[in-house]
C-alpha cells in the first residue's frame, strides 16, 4: 500500500471556506475544535469542522463524507464553482 503524505490543503468557495489554507506538514494527530465568530449563539456548528474533514475525499475521489445530491452542494453560497488542491507526497515522490 503506497504512503500518502498530505503537506498543504487549499480550498476556494468549498462548504463553509470561502478561501483557507491548511498546513498538515508534519502536524500528526490533530483535534479539531471550533468557534463560531459571527454568531456565538451556534457555539461550534456551522464553524466548517466537516467542510474541512471533506476536503481531502472531495479533492481525491469528487466525494464528500456527508450525503449530499449535487456538485453545488458543496459550493459556498452566492458562488459558482469550488475548488480543492492538495500537496504532498506518495511514498516520497511529490504530487500536487
Amino acid at each position: 500500500m503506497p504512503r500518502i503524505t498530505v503537506q498543504t490543503i487549499r480550498a476556494e468557495n468549498f462548504m463553509a471556506f470561502r478561501e483557507a489554507t491548511i498546513n498538515l506538514d508534519a502536524q500528526g494527530l490533530v483535534y479539531l475544535i471550533g468557534t463560531h465568530t459571527s454568531n456565538t449563539a451556534y457555539d461550534s456548528n456551522g464553524c466548517g469542522k466537516s467542510s474541512l474533514i471533506s476536503m481531502h475525499p472531495w479533492c481525491v475521489w469528487g466525494e464528500v463524507t456527508k450525503d449530499l445530491v449535487n456538485v453545488s452542494d458543496v459550493i459556498t453560497d452566492g458562488e459558482k464553482s469550488c475548488c480543492v488542491r492538495e500537496e504532498g507526497h506518495i511514498d516520497g515522490v511529490p504530487y500536487f
